[in-house]
């Protein structure tokens, strides 16, 4: 009995350990698109940062995301332990390249800085690798006061714990 009692005790370990990860790396594509890397502090809360290229211009962005689970997934509840939700603030900073126009003028700062939010899905199934999908509305501060709404689709290699 106690035999059987340890080994549904690794079996639920090894089960959650899988739903979550340590840190990853890999993509991100929309706008903008480019590298991705996400690194945990806790089971709940990660630090996700992109260096972004797109048409107009190269950013860096910074979003602390507080992840928690789905309560009820209908048909899918097999999946609650691997779909978590997520949220929160952060912050960019970039520079506008040549092609970048402001209402038909070319803009004259090349270095911008603002503030994001953010809000997305991420399936991390039992093999290594995690894909998100969020929306992550901004404002621009300095260079060119902007308001914009960007969403990305991140895939990601993962390192468990």
């Amino acid at each position: 009995m106690k035999k059987l009692v340890l080994i549904c005790a690794i079996a639920i370990i090894s089960i959650t350990a899988n739903a979550q990860y340590k840190w990853g790396a890999g993509v991100a594509l929309g706008s903008p698109s480019g590298l991705s890397a996400k690194v945990f502090t806790s089971d709940t809360k990660a630090f996700d940062f992109t260096l972004g290229f797109w048409h107009d211009y190269t950013n860096i962005s910074a979003m602390y995301e507080i992840h928690n689970s789905f309560s009820d997934l209908g048909e899918l509840n097999e999946f609650k332990n691997q779909v978590k939700w997520y949220y929160g603030p952060g912050a960019h900073v970039g520079s506008w390249n040549n092609n970048h126009y402001n209402d038909g003028t070319t803009h004259s700062d090349n270095f911008f800085l603002g503030i994001d939010g953010v809000i997305g899905v991420e399936w991390k199934p039992d093999f290594p690798v995690a894909f998100s999908l969020d929306v992550r509305p901004g404002i621009n501060i300095i260079g060119g006061t902007s308001f914009f709404i960007q969403s990305q689709l991140g895939i990601r290699y993962t390192f468990d714990r």
